[in-house]
C-alpha cells in the first residue's frame, strides 16, 4: 500500500465528504454534536482505500462515496454533522465553509477592491458573550531582528524591528477578542486560505498594498475557549514561515481584575452596504459657496451647538492648479507630510507610483491583483473657509481628500477599485503642530484661506474630485452626504 496515494486519497474523500455536509451544518445552528471516534473514521476511511484498490482501474472518489453509501440508510443530521466534523478533525483540514468546526460556522467572502469579508456565527446562540474580560497577549517567538513591546491589556500589542518606532510604518498589531457572533470587514486582501497553526484553526491571508507587494496575516481561532487573534501585517519583510511560528506561539491570559467590556450587537451576516448615489446637486464650481450637505436637514442634526456650527462652515474652492514640479510652499510653517518628501526628485518632479487594484473573476471566484505604474501630479489647491455662526470652533478639521469616482445608474459612485492616497500632503498651518495635522481654530465670523497640495497618478485624472465632508456624516443609505469638485476643470 503507497503511503502517499492513501493519504491523497483520504484528503480528497475527506474534503468531498465535508463539503457535502456543508448545507446541513448550515441549518444546524443549535445541535451539539456530540461525537467521539475520530480513529474509528479514519479506520473506515482506510478501508475504503482498501477496497477500491482491489479493483483493476482507478475507482472515482465519487463512485467509492456512492458504493460506501449503498444499502446503508441516510445518517441523521447530527450524526452527519458530527461525521463531517470528524474528519475534519482526522485529517487535518479546515473547511472552507467553516473552518472552526467545533462552535462555530465561519465563512469569508473577497469582492472587487480586495474587499474582505468574515462572519461568525456560534451553532449555540448561547455561545454569544453579552460580555467579557480583556486578555493578556503573550508572543512565544519573536523573529530575529525584531522585538516586542509586551503591552498590557490597555494597549496595543506590537512585534516590530529592533531600533525602529513602536508604531513605525513596519511591522505586526496583534489583538485578541472573543470570537463571538460578529463580522470583520478588511481591504486590501487578495486571498484566503484555511490552516491549522498550532493549536488554532486558522485563515491566512495575503495582502497587497498600492505598489503590489503582498504581505501575509492570520486570523488564529481557539473555538474552545472562545477567542480569536487577529495578526494584521504593517508591510513587514517576515515570510510567510516566521509569521506562522508567531501564530503558533501566541497565547493569552484573561485578565480577570479588568473591567468588563459589554459585546456589540452583530449586523447581518455578510449583508452588501449600499453604496452612495452621487447626485447633481452634490457637484459644484469653483467660486461657489457650500455647506455640508447634512447643514440643509437639520431635523438630523441631533448635535451639540458646537457640532451643528461644524456643519456649517461655509468653504469655496478659489482655484486648483496641476503641476508638473513643486510649487513654491512653506517648508519652515508648514504641515509637510512624509510621503510628500519620499515622492519628490531633486529637479521638483514626482517619482513614478505603482497603483494596484484587485478584482474577482466571476467563474473562478479567484482574486486578481494587477499593478501598473503611472507619473505623479501635484495638485494645488486655494480654498476659502467662512464660519458664519456666533462660535468659535476649535474641533474643525479639514477633512478635504480626492476621490475617484465612475458613472453608475442614476447618477456617479466612488470607485473603491483602486487603493490610491487621497490626503493633503501638505498643509500651510499648523494650529495643532504635533498633535494633529488636519485640525484648525475658525473663530466666530472668521474667513481663512488655506492652501493644500495634492498627489495623484495621471491614469484617469479625469475623473478625480475633491472631496468635502466637514464631519464625515452618512446614514449607511444610498444617500449621498458628500460634495464634490472636479480635478480637471474645463
Amino acid at each position: 500500500m503507497e503511503e502517499g496515494k492513501k493519504q491523497e486519497f483520504l484528503k480528497k474523500l475527506g474534503c468531498e465528504i465535508a463539503n457535502e455536509e456543508a448545507d446541513i451544518l448550515q441549518e444546524s445552528s443549535n445541535e451539539a454534536a456530540e461525537f467521539s471516534g475520530y480513529e474509528r473514521i479514519k479506520e473506515n476511511l482506510i478501508q475504503e482505500w482498501e477496497n477500491t484498490i482491489e479493483k483493476e482501474e482507478p475507482v472515482k472518489i465519487e463512485d467509492a462515496r456512492k458504493r460506501k453509501e449503498s444499502g446503508k440508510k441516510r445518517m441523521s443530521k447530527k450524526r452527519r454533522l458530527a461525521f463531517a466534523a470528524c474528519i475534519a478533525a482526522v485529517l487535518g483540514l479546515s473547511v472552507t465553509a467553516y473552518a472552526a468546526v467545533k462552535k462555530y460556522l465561519i465563512q469569508d467572502k473577497i469582492s472587487d477592491g480586495g474587499v474582505y469579508q468574515l462572519d461568525i456565527t456560534p451553532e449555540d446562540e448561547n455561545q454569544q458573550p453579552k460580555q467579557w474580560r480583556p486578555v493578556k497577549i503573550t508572543a512565544n517567538y519573536i523573529p530575529e531582528g525584531y522585538v516586542s513591546n509586551n503591552a498590557d491589556y490597555k494597549e496595543k500589542f506590537r512585534i516590530y524591528p529592533e531600533g525602529e518606532p513602536e508604531f513605525g510604518s513596519e511591522g505586526l498589531t496583534i489583538c485578541c477578542d472573543p470570537i463571538g457572533n460578529q463580522n470583520i470587514e478588511m481591504r486590501g486582501i487578495c486571498a484566503s486560505e484555511d490552516a491549522v497553526i498550532g493549536k488554532y484553526d486558522a485563515k491566512i491571508l495575503t495582502s497587497f498594498a498600492q505598489d503590489g507587494s503582498q504581505y501575509k496575516e492570520l486570523l488564529l481561532f481557539d473555538s474552545e475557549n472562545g477567542y480569536m487573534f487577529t495578526v494584521f501585517n504593517t508591510f513587514s519583510q517576515l515570510s510567510e514561515e516566521e509569521i506562522k511560528k508567531i501564530g503558533e506561539g501566541l497565547t493569552y491570559e484573561v485578565v480577570e481584575d479588568a473591567d468588563f467590556i459589554s459585546t456589540s450587537p452583530k449586523d447581518e451576516s455578510m449583508k452588501e452596504v449600499p453604496r452612495p448615489i452621487i447626485l447633481a446637486e452634490n457637484f459644484f464650481q469653483i467660486g461657489e459657496k457650500k455647506q455640508d450637505v447634512v447643514a440643509s436637514h437639520p431635523d438630523l442634526l441631533d448635535f451639540d451647538e458646537q457640532s451643528k456650527a461644524l456643519t456649517g462652515v461655509e468653504y469655496t474652492v478659489e482655484s486648483i492648479e496641476v503641476q508638473d514640479t513643486l510649487p513654491e510652499i512653506d517648508w519652515e510653517h508648514g504641515y509637510i507630510s512624509d510621503t510628500l518628501n519620499e515622492n519628490v526628485q531633486e529637479d521638483g518632479s514626482l517619482k513614478p507610483v505603482k497603483v494596484s487594484y484587485a478584482i474577482v473573476d466571476p467563474d473562478t471566484e479567484n482574486v486578481k491583483v494587477t499593478t501598473e505604474e503611472y507619473s505623479q501630479k501635484y495638485v494645488a489647491v486655494k480654498i476659502s473657509l467662512h464660519n458664519p455662526s456666533d462660535i468659535d470652533l476649535t474641533e474643525y478639521y479639514f477633512q478635504v481628500f480626492i476621490n475617484r469616482l465612475k458613472e453608475a445608474e442614476g447618477g456617479y459612485m466612488l470607485d473603491e477599485e483602486y487603493l490610491t492616497s487621497s490626503e493633503p500632503l501638505y498643509l500651510d498651518f499648523q494650529d495643532y503642530g504635533g498633535k494633529s495635522c488636519y485640525r484648525m481654530n475658525l473663530a466666530a465670523g472668521e474667513t481663512r484661506t488655506v492652501y493644500a497640495l495634492y498627489l495623484v497618478s495621471d491614469k484617469n485624472l479625469d475623473e478625480e474630485y475633491l472631496t468635502f465632508n466637514s464631519i464625515g456624516f452618512g446614514d449607511g443609505s444610498t444617500t449621498c452626504w458628500d460634495n464634490y469638485i472636479k480635478i480637471m476643470q474645463e
